[in-house]
């Protein structure tokens, strides 16, 4: 009897160390991958806002052609085409995706375009910048700005599929949705092997008690 106990005990115990140890597996896993969730969009956000403090510097170039600030808004330009780069390099893909650096190169292709595109529209003649920088802006400059921004918005609806695929994780707090536990029920059935054990100690215990009761019986019938 005391050993099928002690046997179901056992079963239990390492049923919970198994699930324990599975749910902080899950848990750990689930927090590297919001943490990286969280730093692609904002390496992503950080490349759209760089991109468009770029064009808002030429487009106050054009409306100001002023010859004395024109190689301040190159510099301006420049600076921001580096963090805006330097973030995109710095990028993490949240799930391990071939095609992911493919769509980042890409963006980083799209996004030299876009400088180029900048300063071609710089070294045109000043003279023509007050008359032609709504032109410049709708023919030229925001055409390339919109490819950018479209391959981003691409990219971080990527992003967010791959994190709801994973198991859709808080981001906030770290911890996983009630989809990234292992899936069994609240109340899990045991094994066959801890159901034997059971019954077996069960029967044994049972048959324990009533053996008094027999041998009473058997006496009071001898009486």
């Amino acid at each position: 009897m005391f050993a099928g106990f002690g046997l179901v005990a056992g079963i239990w115990f390492f049923a919970g160390y198994y699930f324990t140890t599975r749910m902080a597996e899950l848990e750990h896993r689930s927090s590297g991958i919001s943490t990286r969730y969280t730093g692609a969009q904002d390496l992503l956000a950080t490349m759209r806002v760089q991109m468009l403090m770029g064009s808002l510097y030429v487009r106050d170039a054009l409306l100001d052609p002023n010859p004395a600030m024109a190689e301040e808004y190159r510099r301006q330009i420049e600076e921001s085409y580096h963090k805006a780069d330097e973030a995109l390099k710095s990028y993490v893909p949240i799930v391990d995706d071939p095609g992911e650096p493919k769509r980042i190169e890409r963006l980083r292709r799209e996004l030299e375009e876009f400088r180029r595109t900048l300063f071609e529209v710089l070294s045109t003649d000043n003279r023509e910048w007050p008359a032609e920088a709504r032109n410049l802006l709708r023919r030229r400059i925001i055409p390339k700005r919109e490819m950018v921004i479209h391959i981003s918005e691409e990219v971080q609806t990527i992003n967010r599929s791959a994190l709801r695929s994973t198991g859709r994780p808080n981001v906030a707090s770290g911890r996983p949705s009630a989809s990234h536990w292992p899936r069994a029920s609240p109340s899990p059935s045991p094994p066959r092997s801890m159901q034997a054990a059971w019954s077996s100690g069960c029967n044994a215990s049972a048959h324990a008690t009533s053996r008094p009761r027999a041998i009473c019986s058997a006496s009071r019938r001898n009486c």
